[in-house]
């Protein structure tokens, strides 16, 4: 069978609302997106909160298709200097559970960049579908994929689902970090290259590094 080669833009994780939580949670910041449809926008009860000292997020009216979705005008982004929104820890979720969704969104069927039909994988441990979104076949693709390394193909084949869910199933686990790759070497989810506004960016993030007066 031809390998699939996936059809998004190669640059569509350096991009928007992705780009600033996957910094934040490298570089252990904490921030708030909010989102608003007034210019009031510190005022929003819409939010999302990455907690990248603690490694967690919070989403407050929101769906992972807004945040998907967004364009620049639609939110603004602030530093949080005492980590987590207070009362707001028995919410938040884990980093990995933000990866899987905005990939699970993103993908939408087709394969994320960096992942391969071909690839041969194996599910490092059993995701946490009871929080997670997942297709109708994800027990039955999850249990093939934790038992042995399987192409991408095979799996779609012994198991006979679409592409499209064994598709969207890889992509999220994928970048979620749930994944063992044994037939060329291993990518890290994402490789960031230079902003052209890197400046600004850096700003940013040296703003939130100031310690409260």
């Amino acid at each position: 069978m031809a390998q699939q080669v996936s059809d998004f833009h190669p640059d569509i994780l350096e991009e928007g609302i992705f780009r600033i939580a996957r910094k934040a949670f490298d570089y252990h910041k904490d921030i708030q997106i909010l989102f608003s449809s007034d210019e009031y926008l510190c005022s929003s009860d819409r939010y999302l909160v990455i907690s990248g000292s603690t490694g967690r997020f919070i989403l407050s009216n929101l769906n992972f298709d807004q945040i998907v979705n967004a364009n620049a005008n639609d939110y603004r982004v602030r530093g949080l200097k005492a980590g987590l929104i207070p009362g707001a820890r028995q919410v938040s979720r884990p980093a990995d559970e933000f990866f899987w969704r905005y990939a699970f969104q993103l993908s939408a069927g087709r394969l994320l960049p960096s992942c391969r039909s071909n690839d041969v994988v194996q599910l490092r441990h059993w995701p946490n579908f009871t929080r997670l979104p997942i297709t109708p076949n994800s027990y039955r693709i999850a249990a093939l994929l934790t038992a042995r390394p399987t192409s991408i193909d095979t799996a779609q084949r012994l198991l006979q689902v679409s592409h499209a869910e064994i598709n969207q199933f890889y992509s999220a686990a994928w970048l979620a970090g749930y994944t063992r790759l044994f037939n060329r070497p291993l990518d890290t989810p994402v490789q960031f290259k230079t902003h052209e506004h890197i400046g600004v960016i850096r700003m940013l993030l040296n703003r939130f590094r100031r310690p409260s007066r």
